[in-house]
């Protein structure tokens, strides 16, 4: 990933993901393990819950992560999702997490809509705002704007993404662009761009 700030995330991160049979009635349990860089092993269990309420499907998900680096991770995740068409979506998304090296909780929320146009092929465009309970002072001591560091929320984004197979039905890439207003920067615009590319093993 790299941002109009100057910041370059080089991780690379190699893993696989284990998708554990039901052992409760619509419990969906997934165990993943892998590397993030050379240096920092990881193991994550996912655990989801899906509900259908009138026209709305809730998933709640719930992560714990450990690795080297990170330490302990846990995330909560609350999706309200709704279909406006046989190929569109409104999803709603609220988010908390903590851990180990980062004060306070961290939270999210986000709005966004999703088209698949063709099979294997979806559209996602996105608006959304991240914040935290308390606020680590020291990520703002060298940054070259004068800012006044506050809890509450840092940062705003507007954003897409793009995902398709491409070769063969197993293989995906996925391109984000976004736009981030960070606290940090002084709500300056600084321009994103994320991609990845996934490979499924098994039925998809």
């Amino acid at each position: 990933m790299v941002d109009t700030q100057g910041n370059i995330d080089t991780t690379t991160t190699v893993g696989a993901r284990y998708f554990v049979p039901e052992f409760v009635k619509d419990l969906k349990t997934d165990i993943s393990a892998g590397m993030r860089g050379i240096t920092n092993p990881f193991t994550q269990a996912r655990f989801e819950y899906p509900v259908d309420l009138d026209r709305w499907l809730i998933r709640p998900v719930q992560y714990f992560e450990y690795s080297a680096k990170r330490e302990f991770y846990e995330e909560t995740d609350l999706y309200f999702d709704r279909h406006i068409s046989q190929t569109e979506m409104i999803r709603l998304l609220m988010q908390r997490s903590t851990e180990t090296k980062t004060v306070g909780m961290q939270y999210n929320g986000s709005v966004g809509y999703y088209n698949t146009f063709a099979y294997n092929t979806g559209l996602r465009l996105f608006v959304s705002l991240a914040g935290t309970t308390q606020i680590d002072v020291s990520r703002y001591e060298d940054t070259r704007y004068d800012i006044s560091p506050h809890a509450g929320v840092t940062r705003y984004s507007l954003g897409g993404g793009w995902k398709s197979a491409f070769f063969r039905k197993w293989l995906f890439y996925e391109l984000e662009p976004r736009v981030d207003f960070d606290m940090v920067y002084d709500w300056h615009p600084n321009y994103v761009i994320r991609y990845w590319l996934e490979i499924y093993f098994g039925d998809i």
